[in-house]
């Protein structure tokens, strides 16, 4: 089951009641209403069972007369079980966002958010890990996943592919993943030493070339300081 394969923590994470309990996967989806319109991206679990990483533009629609800006009190959050249902759902508020949506739309670097749930996550939830503490992104194989439609449910699914930056020091990672709209803020992630680990989040393309912020160095040390 993919959830379990994505559940970073093993069996001792979690409590004795709920280990007989269908696990559930971090990577959920953020959904925002309002002015007529419906804003779909992803988001994970992460740290802890409140916290979720996504992309900044999560309530952002552009449009020929301008964008449409749909606050985060206006939006809610998911997780899925293994059967495609809805197990989980919470509001949510911004507790820190990458940068204005002017810059946001000017580099794909600061396209970033962390979110607080209004409700935590049941125990069956495994919270991802984010990995903060590198000060280099080396080229490396990585893996998007995102719930997408299935029938009336959603299905978990992944993406395998290479990100590479341009520099070590670089916040902003390439990937050649075949992304398509609605993959924005899904994971990019990585096994580190047999855990898989989040290492970014999608944020868009920019002349066909998929991209997203990494968290490294700088960025990786002011997320740590949440």
């Amino acid at each position: 089951m993919l959830s379990v394969a994505l559940a970073l923590a093993g069996p001792a994470g979690v409590p004795a009641h709920a280990q007989d309990e269908p696990r559930l996967a971090p990577v959920g989806q953020l959904v925002c209403r309002g002015s007529g319109w419906t804003l779909e991206t992803v988001a994970t679990l992460v740290g802890d069972r409140s916290t979720l990483v996504g992309v900044g533009h999560f309530g952002t629609l552009k449009k020929p007369r301008g964008p449409i800006h749909i606050p985060a009190e206006k939006c809610h959050f998911t997780l899925f079980d293994d059967e495609g249902h809805p197990a989980f759902t919470s509001r949510l508020r911004v507790r820190r966002i990458g940068g204005p949506a002017g810059a946001r739309s000017a580099s794909f670097a600061v396209d970033w958010a962390i979110f607080d749930l209004a409700t935590p996550a049941p125990e069956t939830a495994l919270p991802a890990r984010l990995e903060l503490r590198s000060n280099r992104f080396r080229q490396q194989t990585v893996t998007l996943y995102r719930q997408v439609r299935e029938g009336r449910g959603k299905r978990l699914a992944r993406l395998d592919c290479t990100a590479w930056t341009e520099r070590e020091t670089s916040v902003l990672a390439f990937h050649d993943c075949p992304t398509r709209p609605g993959w924005s803020g899904a994971p990019i992630t990585a096994r580190q030493a047999g855990a898989l680990v989040v290492l970014g989040v999608h944020a868009g393309s920019n002349e066909g070339q998929p991209s997203g912020p990494v968290f490294v160095g700088k960025l990786g040390q002011r997320m740590a300081g949440d």
